[in-house]
């Protein structure tokens, strides 16, 4: 998974923590969805539609043509693709925040000796 708390911790400003927060609000978001479409399907109550329902022969023409439905199932082909995708990204942000770590404290130390000076 990503390290959402390490990932803020390496940023120094509210707003980069706000998109940080905003980001991982959007893969939580997908990521429920994803773990919601995985969960299986109710099966159909034909029983209660027939229950409900007085036109003769209705229900059951609708469960024929819905039984007769042959619909493919899903398989997710590119998943394996976004994650690297995102583990590259994420990878690639480190490294800038890092690079900027770096390059604040060399400013910090600039500063420091022009105002020792």
């Amino acid at each position: 998974g990503i390290d959402w708390t390490g990932l803020a911790g390496k940023v120094s400003s509210t707003g980069a923590r706000g998109e940080i927060a905003r980001l991982r609000a959007v893969y939580d978001d997908i990521n429920a969805d994803v773990i919601k479409a995985n969960e299986p399907v109710a099966d159909i109550d034909w029983k209660a539609y027939q229950s409900k329902i007085s036109t003769p022969g209705l229900v059951d023409e609708f469960k024929g043509v819905y039984e007769s439905l042959n619909i493919p199932s899903f398989e997710n082909t590119r998943a394996a693709e976004a994650d690297q995708i995102l583990n590259k990204l994420v990878g690639e942000a480190k490294a800038a925040m890092d690079a900027s770590e770096a390059r604040a404290v060399e400013l910090e130390a600039q500063l420091a000796a022009m105002e020792s000076n």
